[in-house]
């Protein structure tokens, strides 16, 4: 699994090495060197492993979920359900996603999990889904959205593909158009929040990032220097511009800011190979699609999020890729 991304390890050092702080990039090179390798042991995995791990990660997610409600339940739940992993709610969102979604393909294999395991795998995702919804986190409704796609793809066939993406256009359309109700609407853009939507407008300033260095960006690590250049307006704040992040809140932009558009096309070449796995038939190993499910929600949470810079939450998403590559 680490072959496809060596491309862009590569270009990542060299980038490393011609950026102004070049010992930035380091934590960001231990960092994706510890994730292929744990993705490179998770190839190598015997059935009996996998399930090992199945089970591990949903009890791990159900410890977070509780963890989630202990926290919302002091306030609003909104913000607060950082759970085990502050400061940020939807670092914990991001786990109960992909557990949600493995749980369920499970439980419904035809091989899967029976009798109290079934039970517990549907209560669990209960649970998991009442936290998403406490929550309101947008990337998880992407999320388990593109899970249940792809299952239905690898299950049903292209037209039950076709079916999906048709709602997913209709919905699209409502939305764009205004017709939605005025309470998914205020859930979907947080009108509720003291702060005006900030991620599109940090997802411009990435794009302009990656456009002044196109070929080697700011350097792996540096993203901070480069918004400084272009910082984004804190409308409602203390201070107009005392924003300060140094993470894009989109994977792909993310590469594409720290080392520029010829690495973002060296980017999309690794996750490419590793999510090709997603579009074939379904496997009669129902870890296999457990796994699946889990990737692909992760992966459309990682368009609109920053996930890979922590390391445990990265450490799910490529092995996850990797056990349903292997046979």
């Amino acid at each position: 699994p680490a072959a496809a991304w060596l491309p862009w390890r590569g270009w990542a050092l060299i980038s490393t090495r011609a950026s102004a702080p070049p010992l930035a990039g380091r934590p960001a090179s231990a960092r994706w060197s510890a994730v292929l390798a744990c993705a490179s042991l998770a190839a190598s995995w015997k059935p009996r492993e996998r399930e090992e791990w199945l089970k591990s990660f949903l009890v791990v997610a159900a410890g977070l979920a509780a963890a989630a409600l202990v926290t919302g339940s002091r306030h609003d739940w909104r913000n607060e359900m950082t759970g085990l992993i502050p400061p940020y709610y939807n670092y914990t969102a991001f786990v109960l996603t992909a557990a949600a979604a493995s749980a369920a393909a499970w439980a419904f294999h035809p091989r899967g999990a029976r009798g109290t395991r079934r039970m517990a795998a549907l209560a669990f995702c209960a649970l998991a889904l009442a936290c998403l919804i406490l929550a309101r986190s947008r990337g998880s409704w992407l999320g388990l959205g593109a899970a249940m796609t792809v299952w239905s793809a690898r299950r049903f066939g292209p037209r039950a593909l076709a079916s999906i993406v048709v709602a997913a256009a209709l919905l699209g359309g409502a939305i764009a158009g205004g017709f939605l109700p005025g309470p998914l609407e205020g859930i979907l853009f947080k009108n509720y929040r003291l702060h005006a939507e900030a991620r599109p407008r940090l997802w411009r300033a990435a794009a302009a990032i990656a456009k002044e260095s196109p070929w080697l960006g700011v350097g792996p690590g540096s993203f901070a220097v480069g918004f400084r250049r272009r910082p984004v307006a804190l409308d409602n704040g203390a201070a107009r511009w005392a924003m300060s992040t140094g993470y894009a809140h989109s994977e792909p932009l993310q590469a594409a800011a720290e080392t520029g558009l010829a690495g973002l096309a060296l980017w999309l070449l690794g996750a490419g190979a590793a999510l090709r796995a997603l579009f074939g038939p379904a496997s009669e190993d129902p870890v296999q699609e457990a796994a699946a499910a889990a990737a692909a929600a992760m992966t459309a949470h990682l368009a609109i999020d920053n996930m890979l810079q922590i390391p445990a939450l990265a450490a799910l998403w490529l092995p996850a890729l990797a056990m349903t590559s292997t046979p």
